[in-house]
C-alpha cells in the first residue's frame, strides 16, 4: 500500500509538471500578450478591454497598427499600414500625449514628411521631401506655430526664404527665379505686414 502511495504521488507529480509546462508554453505563444484595436473601447479618453473597467496597458498589433497603452493611453512609438502592408507614418506618444518624432511615408515607402512634436504641437524643424527624394522644405515651429526661417527647394535649389515670429511673417523674405535659381524679390516683414 505504501509502495502504491508512493507510485501515485510520483505520478500525478509528474503530470502536474508536464501539465505546468504546457501551460507555461501556451502562455508564452499566446496571441493574447498583445490585443487588436477591434478589443478595445474608449472611454473618457482612455481605451479599456472590452467589458473591463482597467485601463488597458499592453501592445496593439494588428495588420494596420502597432503601438503599446500604458494605463489606457498611448505611450512610445505607434506605428500605422496601408492595407498593402507598407509603413505610412510613426508616431511618438507619452502619456496619451504626441510627442517625440513624427513621420509620415507616400505608397511606394519613400519618406514625405518628419519632424519632432513636443506637447502635442509641432516644435523645431520639419522636413518635406519630394517624390524624388530631395528636400522640398524645412520648415520651424515653436509651440505650434510657425516660428523662424521656412525654406523651399526645388531640385535641391533655393526657391523661396520666409522668416516667421509666433505664427506671422516678420523678418526677411526671399524669393528666387524657378529657371536661374537667383534672387529677384526682396522684402521685410513686421508682425505680418510688409515694411520695406
Amino acid at each position: 500500500m505504501e509502495i502504491s502511495n508512493a507510485y501515485d504521488k510520483y505520478y500525478s507529480m509528474k503530470h502536474l509538471t508536464v501539465l505546468l509546462t504546457i501551460v507555461f508554453i501556451s502562455l508564452i505563444s499566446s496571441p493574447s500578450w498583445s490585443e487588436t484595436i477591434g478589443n478595445l473601447v474608449k472611454r473618457n479618453d482612455l481605451y479599456y478591454k472590452k467589458f473591463t473597467n482597467v485601463p488597458f496597458t499592453g501592445e496593439i498589433s494588428e495588420e494596420k497598427y502597432k503601438g503599446h497603452f500604458k494605463d489606457g493611453l498611448k505611450n512610445g512609438s505607434w506605428q500605422y499600414y496601408t492595407e498593402s502592408e507598407q509603413l505610412e507614418r510613426e508616431e511618438s506618444w507619452k502619456d496619451g500625449v504626441r510627442e517625440g518624432r513624427w513621420a509620415f511615408y507616400r505608397k511606394d515607402g519613400s519618406l514625405e514628411r518628419s519632424g519632432n512634436v513636443k506637447n502635442d504641437k509641432q516644435e523645431g524643424t520639419w522636413e518635406q521631401y519630394s517624390k524624388d527624394g530631395q528636400l522640398s522644405s524645412l520648415e520651424n515651429y515653436k509651440n505650434g506655430a510657425k516660428h523662424g526661417v521656412w525654406k523651399y527647394f526645388l531640385q535641391g535649389k533655393l526657391l523661396a526664404l520666409i522668416t516667421y515670429k509666433d505664427g506671422v511673417e516678420h523678418g526677411l523674405y526671399e524669393e528666387y527665379d524657378m529657371s536661374t535659381y537667383k534672387l529677384i524679390v526682396t522684402k521685410t516683414f513686421k508682425n505680418g505686414k510688409l515694411v520695406e
